[in-house]
């Protein structure tokens, strides 16, 4: 069975994801090479700190209509 990933499409995913993060964090669009500088200088586990919080507080005033 192959597999649904190559190792370079999941290391892709997950540097979306910390982008994403990163965004959050930033409280704006984040390109590609800010997350490369971040990842250079910190250790990018430090993305997930206060995340929650974060995303709270960006979208306090969105209210999501179902």
């Amino acid at each position: 069975m192959e597999p649904e990933f190559t190792p370079e499409d999941a290391k892709e995913a997950v540097a979306i994801v910390l982008l994403a993060y990163l965004a959050a964090k930033n409280g704006k669009a984040t390109k590609r090479e800010e997350l490369n500088k971040y990842a250079v200088k910190n250790d990018t586990k430090l993305l997930l700190e206060n995340l929650n919080e974060v995303t709270q507080q960006n979208y306090k005033d969105v209210h999501w209509e179902l």
